[in-house]
């Protein structure tokens, strides 16, 4: 195995909480790898009919979807998850504003635990660790960043590629050495 850290930037798109307050509604999975390989998942068991009673959800991500036919269950999507991710000792993922996205990508694991418990035993990595892309645009006294038309937006797998992007640019501004 070798010694190192590996990134990779996701998105996930769902409906906010439902009318209980606690449960959100998974629609779809996209992550991309530092040297841009990826998975794109959408779940094949979300509630349609309640995804498309939401008028910007409709609009802005069902509208953006694939043909049902490609939709994967949860299985598949963990499994395409894992097989994306290489052996390393420490991994983390990238998202922006991404709590919503951390939870729904431990919540595929069976929670914190069970990513943790299974990158350990089938990549062998020792340490998990989730940031958000906010937090880094902040240290460096929120830059210009590349972006792209609103129309574009709210697909996972094309959010997920702007989010490395975007890293990649603020690593550039951070490494720059200043005059």
């Amino acid at each position: 195995m070798s010694n190192n850290l590996k990134r990779y930037f996701f998105d996930t798109e769902f409906l906010d909480p439902s009318a209980d307050g606690f449960a959100i509604e998974f629609i779809s999975l996209g992550i991309v790898a530092e040297d841009n390989r990826d998975f794109y998942g959408v779940y094949e068991g979300l509630d349609e009919q309640a995804c498309l009673k939401s008028a910007w959800v409709k609009a802005n991500v069902m509208a953006k979807l694939p043909e049902k036919s490609k939709w994967v269950g949860l299985d598949d999507m963990r499994r395409g998850i894992i097989d994306l991710i290489e052996p390393c000792d420490k991994v983390e993922f990238w998202a922006k504003n991404g709590t919503y996205d951390f939870y729904i990508m431990c919540r595929l694991f069976g929670g914190l635990s069970g990513l943790r418990d299974t990158l350990l035993q089938e990549k062998g990595i020792q340490n998990v660790r989730f940031c958000d892309s906010n937090d880094l645009r902040r240290e460096l006294g929120y830059p210009q960043l590349p972006d792209a038309d609103e129309a574009d937006k709210h697909d996972a797998l094309f959010d997920a590629q702007l989010e490395k992007i975007q890293y990649d640019h603020m690593m550039h501004l951070k490494n720059t050495p200043k005059p």
